[in-house]
């Protein structure tokens, strides 16, 4: 089953992550920079996991909530909670996810 990735955050930021998850991972990720454009990715393709930069949550609430409502199964941003809930053959890759995740929250908040 292919895994792909959806991160919603500005492109200078997000797509050193998105190359490392390519990379660590061996997924398919696509960057949406900002919420409107990740709208409409959530629209018209399926993904295994969709982050989204903290910041663009709290500035625009009631838009993530329609993020979070086209997710569909995907879990949004909840890395950490999908790590505590791992199976051990999952939790090494779930790691480096949520290390890549704060990465990019990081870099994000510079």
């Amino acid at each position: 089953m292919s895994r792909t990735i959806l991160i919603i955050a500005p492109a200078l930021a997000a797509e050193p992550i998105a190359n490392a998850l390519r990379e660590e991972l061996d997924a398919a990720v696509e960057v949406a920079p900002q919420r409107r454009a990740g709208l409409a990715a959530l629209r018209r393709t399926e993904y295994s996991l969709v982050l989204l930069e903290e910041s663009l949550a709290e500035l625009d609430p009631r838009g993530a909530d329609l993020l979070y409502q086209n997710a569909g199964a995907a879990p949004v941003l909840e890395s950490e909670l999908a790590l505590r809930e791992a199976s051990p053959s999952q939790a090494p890759k779930l790691k480096n996810l949520v290390e890549l995740a704060g990465t990019l929250r990081n870099r994000l908040r510079a």
